[in-house]
């Protein structure tokens, strides 16, 4: 028997992350469980095969080792019941443990596969973690979620070491539009291009939350179809995705005239006053930029229309039809504190450019129809 000590709280943090990691469905019982090795810390690991997390947690004295593998769809509700600040796991005959009173049944840990060491493997890049975290948030609405397009179902990662290229990047795009988020804060060992899926993306940003100031990426040893992000002895080990991502370079447009300028939440607020006029089947606000000015406007036969105006700097004029939840995506995921955006426009047809500070490049192709 052995009475494994650990903050409740930071317990929690970690069974949140690895709980998402662990599969919906599967054939192998033992996938639905996070495996927890105690010896001077509190190591856990969880996995689908595909991907998966690893978390640490500081041990609050006592001595004695401990393997488990404990499901936490069980576990998460008793330890957020309790109310002290230290938990106490006392393990117990054939898998049990006891924690706040209660005995949980768990498998054999035997039984759980061996997950990749998320610090070994060659170092390409270190990234500043809030940066990368960021990037992810600023990115993740332009992937797309149609698996006929499996290559655009992640987010790319793009890593030069060539001062010149000056190409430390993540891009996503679903076709209709494509973000583009420098990443500044980052050493860059070694080129890679890698296409990372989202959630394994999404189970490191949640690890950032609780730990880390700086995210290492490694490449896999013998295996160039996996990589692992990792802040210490946490991390993902995730496979990459298999597949052919655009040229993002050759999308963004070239030759565009000066931006218009315009405040980031009156331009939301005035996308808010499109709603009345619009369903999902038609999704189009018109754009028409004049010195000093926007003026927006949908209509949809027999539901209604809207129009609203707002300050803009800009000169020359120009027109472009657009979906406003596009914009709307864009406008919300900026960080804190931006105020202004920019948005090159050529002509009705051609793609359009939005900027708001040297990190980001959000091209939106227009829609071809008559408003």
């Amino acid at each position: 028997m052995t009475t494994v000590k650990v903050q409740r709280k930071a317990l929690i943090a970690a069974l949140r992350v690895l709980g998402s990691v662990t599969p919906r469905k599967t054939n192998i019982p033992v996938l639905n469980t996070v495996k927890f090795t105690a010896n001077g810390t509190l190591k856990m690991h969880a996995t689908d095969l595909e991907y998966g997390a690893t978390a640490c947690i500081d041990r609050i004295g006592g001595r004695g080792d401990a393997t488990l593998a404990l499901p936490p769809a069980r576990l998460l509700p008793l330890l957020r019941a309790g109310t002290g600040e230290i938990v106490e796991l006392t393990t117990g005959k054939e898998n049990t443990v006891t924690v706040d009173g209660a005995q949980i049944v768990g498998m054999d840990p035997a039984d759980f596969p061996s997950v990749p060491d998320v610090t070994g493997g060659e170092l390409l890049a270190r990234i500043d973690a809030q940066e990368l975290a960021t990037a992810y948030r600023n990115t993740l609405y332009a992937s797309s979620s149609e698996v006929v397009r499996y290559a655009l179902t992640g987010i790319l990662l793009d890593l030069d070491p060539n001062p010149k290229a000056r190409k430390a990047c993540m891009v996503a795009s679903d076709g209709k539009r494509l973000m583009r988020w420098n990443l500044l804060d980052v050493t860059v060992k070694k080129a890679a291009r890698m296409i990372l899926p989202v959630r394994s993306l999404k189970a490191l940003v949640d690890l950032i939350g609780k730990c880390g100031n700086e995210v290492q990426v490694r490449a896999a040893k013998d295996a160039p179809e996996r990589a692992t992000l990792c802040m210490g002895d946490e991390g993902v080990f995730t496979r990459l995705i298999d597949g052919h991502f655009p040229d993002y370079e050759a999308v963004v447009p070239m030759g565009l005239p000066e931006p218009w300028s315009a405040n980031r939440s009156e331009l939301l607020a005035g996308l808010e006053k499109m709603a009345p006029a619009l369903t999902d089947k038609t999704m189009a606000v018109r754009f028409t930029f004049t010195p000093g000015k926007l003026a927006l406007f949908a209509r949809t036969a027999d539901v209604g229309e809207a129009r609203a105006e707002l300050e803009c700097d800009g000169k020359g004029e120009a027109q472009v039809v657009l979906n406003p939840e596009y914009v709307a995506d864009y406008l919300r995921a900026l960080p804190k504190g931006i105020e202004r955006v920019g948005v090159a426009v050529k002509d009705a047809k051609a793609a359009t450019l939005w900027k708001s500070t040297e990190h980001d490049k959000y091209v939106l192709m227009p829609l071809t129809i008559n408003l």
